[in-house]
C-alpha cells in the first residue's frame, strides 16, 4: 500500500500512552510497552504487523474480545453504576 505506517509513528504513539492505565486482555501495562518499544526491533515488528493487518484487511479475532466490568457508584452494588444506560438481564 502507498502510505505504510512508519516505525517512528508506532514509537511515537506508544510513548504517548499514559502510564498507570488499565491493561487489555494481554495484561501488559503501558509501561512495559514503552520499555520494549524503545528497542527498534520491537517497534519494527509491531509496524510490520500493523501494516500486514491493514493491507490484508484481516483483524485478529482475539483483538475483538473485551472484558467489561461495571464500576459501581459509591454504596450501590445492585447493578446501577456509571453504565446506567445498559440493561442487565
Amino acid at each position: 500500500m502507498d502510505n505504510d505506517i512508519a516505525v517512528q509513528e508506532v514509537n511515537r504513539f506508544i510513548l504517548s500512552v499514559k502510564n498507570n492505565k488499565a491493561t487489555g486482555c494481554d495484561s501488559i501495562p503501558p509501561e512495559a510497552w514503552k520499555t520494549r518499544v524503545t528497542a527498534d526491533k520491537e517497534a519494527a515488528s509491531l509496524t510490520k504487523l500493523f501494516n500486514t493487518i491493514r493491507d490484508k484487511r484481516l483483524f485478529p479475532r482475539e483483538w475483538k474480545r473485551a472484558l467489561i466490568q461495571p464500576i459501581y457508584k459509591k454504596g450501590n452494588q445492585r447493578g446501577h453504576g456509571i453504565v446506567d444506560g445498559f440493561h442487565y438481564y
